[in-house]
């Protein structure tokens, strides 16, 4: 990632003949092989006018926009089926329920309204 973009990039590896440099003589010429498989794309720099820029910044802004709508309407989206899903496990859960109890529950209900 470092040797990437519009740069000229020169790499320069030394090695020594020495017998007590052998590991890491080898080692580096393996690095430098491999450094020098590496390719770079440039592109050239625009310099963007004041109109364009002021379009630009406005597609961006619109983008912005955009995304936040999505990002909200997937969140409410999301609490609908939880909510949907917490209704039908109350609904099963109650179906479970003892005959009594459930009559109870009614009960509670019916004086809760009226209070």
């Amino acid at each position: 990632d470092s040797l990437g973009g519009n740069t000229k990039t020169t790499l320069l590896c030394t090695c020594s003949p020495h017998i007590f440099n052998r590991e890491e003589t080898i080692s580096t010429l393996r690095f430098a092989t491999r450094a020098k498989l590496i390719s770079t794309v440039v592109y050239k720099n625009t310099v963007l006018s004041a109109q364009q820029m002021t379009k630009l910044i406005k597609n961006l802004r619109r983008e912005i926009v955009d995304l936040k709508q999505k990002l909200q309407d997937k969140v409410i989206n999301a609490m609908d089926e939880e909510n949907k899903e917490n209704d039908f496990s109350m609904e099963k859960s109650s179906m479970n329920m003892d005959p009594a109890m459930q009559k109870q529950m009614i009960e509670d209900l019916k004086n809760y309204k009226d209070e």
